[in-house]
């Protein structure tokens, strides 16, 4: 896969694009996490660009998990988020761990439970998943 291609596939919210000066990527899917949140990036080289949005998406992850986690904590769930992976207790007293990354939500085994762009509604599967797990 070229180095467009890998950046695509490695950063999906993102429009990479090449030309003679360098390497551009500009937020596509319309994530507005706050006020600063940066949208726009470019740099020399592929390498460059690959560690710009990797330090983006790490502060953008760190944000989207706590908004999950005030979402969860409203439907009575404790929670914590610590280096980059929010902790929720079930019922029963056992933590899972989710992280953030790719545009999902995924359990600490990598399997998606939901999309950044509903964190109301990831909040509501998680909730049921660890309500079931309990009953079983």
């Amino acid at each position: 896969m070229n180095g467009a291609g890998s950046l695509r596939r490695d950063f999906p919210g993102w429009l990479i694009t090449h030309d003679g000066d360098g390497w551009s990527a500009e937020r596509a899917d319309g994530l507005r996490l706050s006020a600063l949140a940066v949208t726009q990036v470019r740099a020399a080289t592929f390498e460059a660009l690959r560690a710009a949005l990797e330090i983006i998406a790490r502060g953008d992850a760190e944000i989207l998990l706590r908004r999950l986690a005030r979402a969860l904590g409203k439907r009575g769930r404790q929670t914590r988020v610590c280096g980059g992976c929010l902790t929720v207790r079930a019922p029963d007293g056992r933590e899972k761990v989710v992280t953030c990354n790719g545009g999902r939500f995924r359990w600490e085994g990598g399997w998606a439970v939901g999309s950044v762009t509903d964190v109301e509604e990831t909040a509501a599967l998680i909730d049921r998943a660890l309500w079931k797990a309990c009953s079983r």
